[in-house]
């Protein structure tokens, strides 16, 4: 392999040999990085001599080969680290970059830590193959190794030969070994590996890159961006002494300027004598970069020798070059002229040997770069070869045939190897010895200019060398003739800038002196366009390394700006280029008088700055944890930072006495130390600046004042500067803190992975970084998890050491605070960092942000829980389980696996760890927690299992035990044997089995415990043993089942001879039965009857008998005997017990009808009548069965019964004649008359004693007498029982609350009613009738008392209800302020009302209370007074609803109520809904002032101005006019300012912070704009897009309903979801539909709301709808937060019909069966316009005068009503109703604003009102 490496050329653009073959084996070991190095190192020889310090007369050192590679090695590590560094920049902006010879890097899919690499396969051997993905990128950016070597601090020329060098020993080793790991630091390893090449990014890449890359890209003020890096390098670099800049100020002419140095360089005064001068510190200081020179500035080439550094500082375009007499040739360099001018390669005028020409003057191209050899090249082998060391040495040979493994580009044989072949000892001498140095000011040795060039290993001459070189070029080498020219616009435009004819702009200026400016301002324009012209062309000649060669400039210096260009400069130095002459005498006034102020570079000052930057610089008041540091609690964290702070402050404060201490040593400014002998120093340091001719400028003397300022105030100038200079390294060490703490915090600004993500992730996977860990615990309450420490606080102490930190210095005291104590100087403190500071503010937001997204995703871990959180109280499930009977034992087994399943998906799903970003979480705690409760329930199940199974075999011992004992006892009667029998077969063939059964279940319940290894203990085991015991008790069973079958045998023997004697008695009754067939003695009667009684006792005995034998036939299985006899027996005995008793109860009748009183009221002759005929027919009956049956004495008693009961029948008539109760005086004479004597009722009159006076033949004539009495008793009696029914009757009083009077009440009223129509009709038949003639005068005075009543009963209750309703209005005063005549009339209705009162309630008796003196007089009386009243009482109300036309909508009951409330507003709350249908009640101040709305959902709404009721003096009428205009004001501005808040907040804050109302009328607002600009801006597509937004702004809505939110907001969404899902269904439909157009009819038929200016009020906006071609307002009605109707396609044609009927100023009549919902349809329709609407439900009890109020107070408030059912209002009413609306209708397409309607003559219409009707 040596000798391959040493048979590569040294060329840095040379390539490998052998690139694009592959070797036929591999047998090298594996090859690593640093052995690949250390190879380039052999090739390299640029880096030979660059360790070692050139000291002038040294000699060379010979060193070996390997020795030289060792000593580059680390500048080649360096090299190569470089151009890692800068390829992580270059990728982590997106770039992809081209590393020439090697491959592609660029990022993959976001970061650098999915950085990719593409090797060149081209170059790579054919036995190789490429393993990695395909880039996908866009254009690609070649590798500039400049930077590199900016970085590393390097020449361009040493980095390429190096990377190229490694490339190449790259490929070899590719070629050569089977194994290759070659390291790209910070990107990944390139690896060789079984033929395969590949590229292994690293598992985390930088995000950022490093500082030090960073520093590549900076710039800087003074020196432009290609220094940057070395000047951020050389910054770092500690010197000895500040270093300055060379103050250049012109002296003489332009063309002959000469240049001196005011600080740092010298000028050789007379004598010969250095004139030193102090030098200040520099706001910038010079670039320090690699020189490619030898020794006195003679020009060395890369091949060879060493190369020494060169400083790039800035060269002023003013300086000139100063020739010598005796010529361009010096004694400093080593060879002499003569020797140098041979090697000159032409003989050319000294100043073209001198300065070779930039320019082809015979070119025909403008500012061609002269060339000093000709080469025959295409044009495309030139392009852009200046803009790249290697692209200047490539060309194309076309020539030659390539393949996939060749190139047509080859490289030239560059200058070096030229001069290789040249050269007789290696080593180039420049003959132009010219003196470079005589054209500047002498470097004074120790000097810092000087300290910086040694540093670098440049000499003085080398130096001045290109300083001088580069003005020559820049002033003279580029001739203007070859300069574009400059466009005149360019001038006239500037000239037109100056806008010279604004006389307000040049007040004072004449034409001469504009003139004069004008050609001013040409000629700087011109000037400075040429200079900057040829700058850049020189500066673009100098990209070509040919041409820095040529030139012998090997870096582009970059010139400072012109003087006046930077707003401030460094005391001591003053600024470049010097201003023009003119100015000077003016600026030297002003610099006397800033001197004063210009102290910040004083001694003490700089001492401050040294010292604190020493001190103080590493100070950091908060402690950020490194990468991969052990994390810990948030406790430990917030401990951590209190204790760095507090460390921090100590450290601060014991730096801050040594300040005080420095600054109590100023010498100068303090007037203490500005004293006596001190004031010598003063002086020295205040020795002032001198001009270019050394004269000085005027500095104070030693103890004397500042050019007029006194000592004292320059010392407070002095302290407030040290002060502010004090502040700003405070707010340093804070600002540097802070940053670092951002920092800190951006490590975890990474999209945090999902847990599921970090669940995945392996041990070898890459982590997210974190720094806490926060444990999850379970809540107070065990019915959640939570964090141990709530996320809030969380945040809240990560956020708090930032703002510690910001405010820590706040009480920071200024030096002078110490040094005067005891003065008053006004600030005592330093100027201290504010909160409130836009980058403070920006990286406490940024933490912020961070920690609230990681703590966001965090936070989602607990979702993980979600499906375990049932385990905390699952307990109480557990509990009810097992108290449900009815769970099997397969419930069971499930339960338990469902908690044994629920423990492993525990332990899947919830690592006791998760490590997400910024925040690991601790779930070990919970995890366990969850796991026991899991676990308990399981025991607590099987616990309770087997406690079951012991009390089941427990309770089955029990059952078999009684089963023995029932069937083992002894059957004593057929019931006990039937019942054992019965016992032994349900044992047999239920119980028995259902035992076992159960055994079984038990031994399978026992199993399940068995399964789940539930430990069984000792009386589980012996329960179970002791049911076992019984398993085989059957073999009892069937042994019992024989011994009973001996039993039934011995107890049917018993049954059978009970059955035989009840058969023998029965027959023994029927024998006695027989017997009576014989009798027929009357007088024997007695005797039959015992006789019976006996026979039926002894049958009912026998009855029982029988039932019981059949009983038990029947439990012994036998049929039940019929026992025949006994139905015999009972009917043979039924018509003889019939017959004996009929006689019995003839002969006690008989008696009691002819013996009894006729007129005590014993004998009824209804009652004598029906028992007469029923005691005739039974005897009938029984008569025809005995002479059916041939018995013939049984008849014959019956026929006996028969003949008497004939008899006495014919005495009936005259019983009832005679026992009449309507017999009077009058009629018993008449009897008298008629039977010829005297006859009067008596107490001892019988039947017998009528009969014997033979009375019973004039029964007819008596007969009619009675009849005609008992009509007139009839009229009577009623008469009596009328007046009878009304003597309880007693009236009802009520008394009347708080009146003192009483009203009449209760059930009495109905009551009268009730009697009085019904006695009315009674009466009035009664005097109809012909028997009326006796009570003809009582029936007319009773029937004129009920007329009476009926009208006092109307009035009463007429005056009662009018009383009743005005008494409560005029118990107001302000109503009898208001209305005194009705007033006075209604204090004596009620005067006379209260009298008629008490004299009621004194004797409540009906008859008494109706027949009162002048009752009815005075009812009259007081009814027509209260008409009167209630006629005044209209004419009031109507002028309260023309003034609030809502109060036509209610009834004068609940109108009244609310009028009478003056006094208390808030008492009207109760009403305020029947006004305002949004409104439940209103929200009141402590001043009674109205601040808000109430709805009934209880949503609050603020009232922008507030109602003051008061104010209107108890007038409710008013302030409800001022609280209905509040509301719509109040409505209008929440819309206003919702709207604006739309665009600020995210949609889910939104809407939880508005009106429900509002919420929904501005969606629909923002959803018709953005439906407008999708469709302006995209058409059909941008549809697509929006409804994309619908549906993602839909799962938001729908995630927050899930949450827990309040009940207000839940309603909130409820209602916005609705026209959420119909406006986003709507846009589908659209999109679908091709909808393109803002104009199409699809979108206009819409319901779209717009922000446009109201026509009625100029000037003004408002919300307007438009559907169609209908443009309505939007009314601001507030409907409170209430839900809303889904909207259907039948909706929407709905709404465009009504619509476009408003439009047109006519109503809407929607049709439709009944529940279709027409009127709520109408409703929701009102409530998208936000307009009051009134639902009205019709009947046919509407009149003309009701349908007239309500139209009243539709015109007048401009509101809507729906009538509902209006075809139920009577047709009469219908015509008169249709008239009405048409009269509004007129006067609204009038444009009327009062019109005359019913009655009313200036009737206030609103033009917004309308009506709608529905019909079923």
């Amino acid at each position: 392999m040596a000798e391959e490496v040493a048979a590569v050329p040294a060329a840095p653009a040379d390539l490998p040999t052998g690139f694009g073959h592959s070797m036929d084996a591999r047998h090298a070991p594996s090859v690593t990085a640093e052995q690949i190095l250390l190879k380039a190192c052999k090739s390299i020889t640029s880096f030979e001599d660059t360790s070692l310090e050139l000291q002038e007369g040294d000699a060379a050192q010979e060193e070996s080969e390997e020795d030289a590679s060792q000593r580059a090695f680390p500048q080649v590590v360096q090299v190569w680290r470089g151009l890692c560094a800068y390829l992580v920049q270059e990728i982590s902006l997106g770039r992809t970059v081209n590393v020439p010879n090697l491959g592609l890097f660029y990022s993959y899919e976001g970061p650098p830590r999915q950085m990719r690499f593409k090797v060149l396969e081209k170059l790579m051997p054919q036995d190789l193959h490429w393993e990695g993905p395909e880039p996908d990128i866009g254009p690609i950016s070649k590798a500039k190794f400049e930077r590199v070597a900016e970085h590393v601090g390097l020449h361009k020329g040493k980095v390429d030969e190096a990377l190229q060098a490694v490339i190449r020993e790259f490929w070899s080793s590719l070629k050569t070994a089977s194994d290759v790991e070659f390291d790209f630091p910070g990107l990944g390893q390139l690896r060789l590996h079984r033929n395969t090449v590949s590229f292994e990014p690293l598992s985390e890449a930088p995000l950022n890159p490093s500082r030090s890359m960073q520093s590549i890209t900076a710039e800087h003020t003074m020196f432009g961006s290609a220094s940057t890096g070395l000047l951020k390098r050389m910054m770092q670099t500690p010197l000895k002494s500040p270093t300055s800049l060379p103050k250049l100020e012109r002296v003489g002419d332009a063309g002959n300027a000469r240049a001196s140095f005011a600080a740092g360089w010298n000028a050789q005064a007379p004598g010969g004598k250095t004139l030193l001068k102090s030098l200040g510190k520099s706001n910038s200081q010079p670039i320090l970069r690699p020189l490619d020179a030898n020794g006195g500035g003679t020009p060395a080439d890369e091949a060879s020798g060493p190369r020494r550094p060169q400083l790039d500082v800035p060269l002023p375009p003013s300086l000139t070059m100063r020739r010598t007499p005796s010529g361009l040739l010096g004694a400093s360099l080593k060879e002499d002229a003569e020797t140098a001018s041979k090697r000159l390669t032409r003989q050319l005028p000294v100043t073209d040997r001198l300065f070779p020409p930039l320019l082809d003057r015979c070119s025909r191209t403008r500012s061609a770069l002269f060339r000093e050899e000709v080469e025959i090249d295409r044009c495309s082998n030139m392009v852009a070869s200046n803009y790249s060391t290697l692209a200047a040495s490539l060309t194309i040979d076309h020539a030659v045939v390539c393949d996939i493994n060749s190139t047509m580009v080859r490289w030239k044989k560059s200058r070096l190897e030229k001069k290789e072949e040249q050269a007789n000892d290696g080593r180039a001498v420049d003959v132009r010895a010219v003196d470079w140095t005589a054209e500047w000011p002498t470097i004074v040795e120790d000097s810092p200019v000087a300290s910086e060039l040694n540093s670098v290993g440049m000499s003085p001459g080398e130096f001045c060398r290109v300083l001088s070189r580069y003005r020559y070029y820049t002033e003279g080498g580029v001739p203007s003739e070859v300069l574009a020219p400059y466009n005149r616009q360019w001038l006239d435009h500037a000239v037109f800038l100056l806008d010279m004819q604004n006389p307000a702009r040049w007040p004072a200026i004449s034409e001469e002196q504009q003139s004069k400016v004008v050609e001013e301002v040409r000629h700087e324009i011109l000037k400075g366009y040429i200079r900057s012209a040829k700058t850049a062309i020189v500066n673009y000649a100098l990209l070509s390394s040919r041409c820095r060669e040529r030139l012998d400039i090997p870096f582009v210096p970059v010139p400072p700006p012109e003087w006046g260009r930077l707003a401030f400069t460094v005391p001591d130095i003053g600024t470049p280029g010097g201003p023009p002459d003119h100015w000077r005498a003016g600026l030297a006034v002003a610099r006397s008088k800033l001197l004063q102020c210009n102290v910040q570079n004083s001694k003490t000052a700089l001492r401050l700055k040294e010292f604190w930057i020493d001190a103080c610089k590493d100070v950091r008041l908060l402690a950020c944890p490194p990468k991969h540091s052990e994390v810990r609690d948030i406790n430990a964290f917030a401990a951590q930072q209190g204790t760095a702070q507090e460390s921090a402050m100590r450290e601060l404060h014991s730096a801050w006495l040594q300040v005080v201490q420095v600054v109590s040593e100023e010498p100068t400014y303090l007037v203490a130390n500005n004293a006596g002998s001190g004031s010598a120093a003063a002086a020295a340091n205040y020795s002032g600046r001198r001009d270019s001719k050394g004269s000085n400028q005027g500095s104070p003397t030693p103890g004397s004042s500042f050019f007029g300022t006194s000592p004292e105030q320059m010392e407070g100038y002095f302290f407030d500067v040290v002060a502010a200079q004090l502040s700003l390294l405070a707010r340093e060490v804070v600002e540097q803190t802070l940053t670092e703490y951002v920092e800190f915090f951006e490590r975890f600004s990474t999209k945090p992975l999902h847990y599921e993500e970090v669940k995945a992730l392996k041990t070898m996977d890459t982590w997210q970084e974190d720094t806490i860990v926060n444990k999850l615990i379970v809540g107070p309450k065990g019915t959640d998890v939570r964090f141990k420490h709530d996320l809030d606080s969380v945040s809240a102490r990560l956020l708090q050491p930032y703002k510690d930190c910001t405010v820590s210095l706040k009480e920071f005291p200024r030096p002078d605070a110490k040094l005067r104590e005891g003065v008053s100087t006004g600030r005592i403190n330093l100027w201290e960092v504010k909160e409130e500071e836009d980058h403070i503010k920006a990286g406490f937001n940024r933490i912020e942000q961070i920690v609230r997204m990681n703590l966001s995703n965090a936070e989602k871990v607990l979702e993980l829980y979600e499906p375990f959180l049932f385990l905390l109280d699952e307990e109480d499930r557990v509990t009810t389980f097992l108290e449900d009977s009815a769970k099997t034992r397969e419930d069971y087994a499930e339960y338990v696996q469902h908690l044994l399943d629920t423990i492993d998906n525990l332990h899947d799903s919830c690592p006791n760890l998760l490590r997400m970003q910024m925040m690991r979480v601790d779930a070990l705690d919970v995890n366990r927690k969850l796991e026991q409760c899991a676990r308990d329930c399981i025991a607590k199940l099987l616990r309770a299992l087997a406690l079951r199974n012991q009390d089941r075999s427990s309770l089955l011992v029990k059952q078999f035990e009684h089963l023995d004992k029932k069937i083992m006892r002894q059957p004593e009667n057929e019931e006990q044997l039937v019942e054992l029998e019965a016992a032994v077969e349900e044992a047999q063939n239920k119980t028995m089995p259902s035992l076992l059964t159960e055994y079984e279940d038990i031994k399978e319940w026992m199993f399940l415990t068995w399964d789940q290894d539930h430990l069984l203990g000792d009386e589980d085991y012996k329960a179970i043993w002791a049911a076992s015991e019984w398993k085989t008790y059957g073999t009892n069973i069937n042994d019992r089942e024989n011994d009973l079958k001996m039993d039934r045998m011995n107890i049917e023997g018993k049954l059978v001879e009970r059955r035989t004697d009840i058969q023998e008695e029965l027959n023994s009754i029927l024998a006695k039965v027989g017997k009576f067939k014989d009798k027929g003695q009357v007088r024997h009667l007695d005797e039959y009857l015992d006789d019976l009684n006996s026979i039926k006792k002894s049958l009912a005995n026998a009855q029982a008998r029988m039932e019981k034998i059949n009983e038990e036939e029947q439990l012994v299985g036998w049929d039940q005997t019929e026992f025949d006899v006994y139905l015999e027996a009972c009917s043979a005995l039924e018509p003889f017990d019939k017959l004996w008793n009929l006689v019995h109860d003839h002969q006690k009748a008989s008696q009691r009808w002819t013996r009894s009183p006729l007129f005590s009221g014993e004998i009824k002759p209804e009652e004598v009548e029906t028992e007469v005929n029923n005691m005739w027919r039974l005897a009938f009956k029984l008569k025809a069965q005995f002479e059916q049956d041939n018995l013939g004495k049984p008849s014959k008693v019956a026929e006996k019964v028969k003949g008497d009961l004939d008899q006495f029948k014919e005495n009936v008539p005259l019983l009832h004649a005679l026992c009449n109760p309507g017999l009077r005086k009058r009629h018993w004479a008449e009897i008298s008359n008629v039977v010829g004597f005297q006859l009067e009722p008596d107490p001892s009159f019988t039947l017998n004693k009528v009969l014997d006076w033979d009375i019973g033949s004039y029964v007819q004539e008596i007969g009619e007498i009675s009849d005609s009495a008992g009509k007139e008793y009839q009229i009577e009696s009623g008469l009596e029982a009328q007046i009878q029914e009304w003597e309880p009757i007693v009236m009802e009083f009520k008394d009347w609350g708080t009146t003192g009077t009483y009203i009449v009440g209760g059930s009495s009223v109905d009551e009268v009613q009730t009697l009085l129509d019904d006695h009315v009709i009674k009466t009035q038949t009664m005097k109809g009738s012909p028997f009326a003639g006796e009570f003809q005068s009582r029936l007319e005075e009773w029937e004129a008392y009920l007329d009476g009543v009926q009208n006092i009963v109307d009035v009463w209750l007429k005056v009662q209800g009018v009383w009743l309703y005005l008494e409560p209005i005029f118990s107001s005063e302000d109503i009898m302020q208001q209305m005194p005549t009705e007033g006075r009339l209604f204090r004596e209705v009620d005067g006379a009302w209260r009298d008629l009162m008490a004299k009621c309630v004194e004797n409540p008796n009906a008859l008494t209370v109706f027949k009162q003196d002048s009752f009815l007089e005075t009812l009259r009386a007081a009814n027509d007074k209260l008409e009167t009243v209630q006629k005044g009482l209209n004419d009031y109300l109507e002028t309260k609803r023309l003034y609030f036309p809502r109060f036509f909508f209610l009834s004068n009951d609940n109108l009244l109520e609310i009028l009478s409330e003056t006094k208390d507003p808030r008492r009207v709350n109760a009403h305020v809904k029947k006004a305002f249908e949004g409104m439940q009640s209103l929200q009141f101040e402590e001043d009674l002032k109205i601040s808000g709305m109430i709805s009934p959902e209880k949503e609050i709404v603020p009232m922008t101005t507030y109602v003051d009721p008061v104010a209107a003096n108890g007038a409710v009428e008013k302030w409800l006019v001022c609280l209905e205009a509040a509301m719509i004001e109040s409505l209008r501005d929440l819309s206003f300012q919702s709207r604006d808040d739309y665009l600020v907040m995210p949609f889910v804050d939104w809407v939880q912070r508005w009106a429900g109302q509002v919420i929904i009328g501005i969606f629909n607002l923002y959803w018709t704009m953005e439906v407008n600009q999708a469709l302006s801006e995209k058409g059909n597509q941008g549809l697509v897009e929006y409804a994309v937004k619908l549906e993602d702004t839909l799962a938001e809505i729908v995630n927050l309903v899930r949450t827990d939110i309040p009940k207000l907001v839940r309603c909130t969404l409820e209602a916005l979801i609705v026209i959420f899902v119909h406006n986003k269904d709507t846009i589908f439909d659209l999109r679908d539909r091709g909808t393109c157009d803002v104009n199409d009819f699809d979108w206009l038929v819409q319901l779209r709301y717009f922000i446009e200016d109201n026509p009625d009020k100029p000037g003004t906006e408002d919300i307007f709808v438009r559907i169609t071609n209908s443009f309505l307002g939007y009314a601001y009605e507030y409907l409170g937060n209430c839900g809303r109707l889904v909207v259907t396609p039948l909706t929407d044609r709905c709404y465009r019909t009504c619509c476009g009927a408003l439009h047109l100023m006519y109503g809407a009549a929607p049709e439709g069966p009944a529940g279709t919902g027409k009127t709520e349809t109408v409703k929701d329709l009102a409530k998208a316009l936000a307009r009051f609407c009134v639902v009205f439900n019709c009947s046919d009890e509407l009149d003309v005068n009701a349908m007239a109020k309500f139209f009243k107070g539709l015109a007048s408030s401009g509101g809507w009503a729906c009538f509902d059912e209006f075809n139920r209002i009577d047709a009469e009413v219908l015509s008169v109703i249709a008239q009405q609306i048409l009269q509004i209708q007129n006067a609204i397409k009038a444009k009327l604003n009062f019109f005359e309607f019913e009655g009313t003559a200036n009737l206030p219409i609103k033009w917004t009102c309308n009506c709608f009707i529905t019909m079923n």
